[in-house]
């Protein structure tokens, strides 16, 4: 699998299929907010619906795309 995301689709919903760290998976949807790199590694911040924020390494991503548009 991949992903789609990049660090140019800030501002658009999205979910992303990823491990955490202790190796479970994970899903998240919500606006991506930025991509920054932390340690030499590029993350991703998403934003969900309940306003939380998930910080979502990039290697960590086993898949992930755009899905429509931003409701509020």
């Amino acid at each position: 699998m991949g992903h789609s995301i990049k660090p140019t689709d800030v501002g658009k919903r999205v979910t992303l299929q990823f491990f955490d760290e202790q190796g479970a998976r994970r899903e998240v949807v919500g606006i991506l907010e930025r991509a920054e790199l932390r340690g030499g590694e590029p993350v991703l911040f998403v934003r969900r619906k309940d306003d939380t924020l998930e910080i979502v390494p990039m290697g960590r991503i086993r898949a992930g795309r755009v899905v429509g548009p931003v409701s509020r």
